[in-house]
């Protein structure tokens, strides 16, 4: 005797029948007990129920076993006419395949740079501006000196932090030996708060804090997962030791997540923020550095923008060789300006549309083939 899923549903009919006829019963006996007659008491339990073949139905559309069992049905079936056929189950297969297949690696693509395009949490919340020169609107400056970053920082009113930037997209290569060789890799700087205010954990060891960057404080650095995996072999045993990058003794001290990449950068050497270190270190103080801060909860990216403005026309008074005569800042959350920026969007949308009918192409040339074979 051939196994079958389904050995005990007669033993769940009969369970069923006599479940039913019990629940009949007692609505019957409680007729009777109202002072009905036996005969009207069925009679009126029967309206109530209905036929016990029609409850048996509902009932039986309702249990997972009877759904279960239509799917291995239609299974077996399925299976049964493509054995039939060989050449027709092998261009179904191939068709569904083809269109399964391209439409997962484009959604794939599609969910990573335009659904989630950062893997920070709330990362909607992150946001970038622009100050805007109204005479010259496509004259936008994305960029703040740490002076204007830190009075920005301290001055709004719709942000939780703020996060600085510079030296990213190849611009700091970062040279180091080891074992008689030499190694370079690109790097960038990015302001000590920046680690928390995106809210990533490191894959392995620690974020840099702002006491890595007090004076005093031993230099440190963070490295993302491809080069830790690629360079260093994946071992966990690089974080704690020391390298001598660009000449500074650094301690590496983490390693980022594969999807943390700002900066498009392999390492990243936090800064400080702190006034009185940026006014005192040439390094700093005439550095630009691309600004992007989180929202606080509740304020809208329209909202941002209009306080912004009224801090940038502030700082113009202080600072007006930084600022055209007429200018106004405007906001856009860094997920919207990194797939605009980069024209990614303008290639996935159509691509994933292509993507979607050639699927649709693969079912319907498979529905019909079915329909002429049988």
């Amino acid at each position: 005797m051939g196994w079958h899923p389904f050995a005990k549903q007669a033993s769940w009919e009969r369970q069923l029948d006599t479940e039913l006829h019990f629940h009949l019963e007692q609505r019957i006996a409680d007729n009777m007990a109202s002072g009905m007659t036996p005969g009207e008491a069925r009679r009126r339990a029967m309206l109530e129920f209905g036929t016990l073949d029609r409850v048996k139905e509902e009932c039986r559309a309702l249990h997972w076993q009877t759904t279960v069992e239509s799917l291995y049905r239609d299974f077996r079936y399925t299976f049964r006419m493509l054995a039939k056929d060989a050449q027709f189950a092998v261009l179904a297969t191939l068709a569904l395949a083809l269109g399964i297949g391209s439409a997962t690696v484009i959604f794939s693509a599609f969910y990573g740079v335009v659904l989630n395009t950062f893997a920070f949490k709330n990362a909607d919340e992150i946001t970038a501006f622009y100050i805007v020169d109204q005479d010259h609107p496509t004259v936008r400056r994305p960029s703040l000196t740490l002076p204007e970053l830190v009075y920005y920082r301290d001055h709004n009113h719709v942000f939780q932090d703020l996060s600085g930037e510079f030296g990213g997209f190849g611009e700091t290569p970062l040279v180091y030996s080891a074992g008689g060789s030499t190694y370079q890799f690109d790097g960038c700087f990015l302001s000590a708060n920046s680690f928390a205010l995106f809210g990533m954990q490191p894959l392995l060891g620690r974020l840099p804090t702002e006491d890595d960057v007090k004076p005093g404080a031993a230099p440190v650095f963070v490295i993302g997962a491809k080069l830790w995996r690629e360079h260093f072999g994946s071992d966990p045993n690089v974080v704690g030791r020391s390298f001598t990058l660009n000449r500074v003794p650094r301690l590496l001290v983490g390693v980022m997540p594969p999807r943390f990449r700002w900066g498009w950068v392999d390492a990243w050497l936090p800064f400080s923020l702190d006034p009185n270190e940026i006014a005192t270190n040439p390094d700093l103080r005439d550095k630009m550095a691309y600004v992007v801060g989180r929202l606080k909860p509740g304020v809208t990216v329209k909202q941002s923008a209009a306080d912004l403005d009224l801090v940038a026309h502030q700082y113009s008074r202080i600072e007006p060789r930084f600022y055209p005569t007429r200018f106004t800042v405007t906001a856009k959350r860094s997920s919207e300006e990194a797939v605009d920026g980069l024209g990614f969007s303008i290639l996935l949308y159509p691509l994933m549309a292509a993507v979607i009918l050639l699927l649709l192409i693969g079912c319907a040339n498979v529905v019909y083939s079915a329909i002429a074979a049988y």
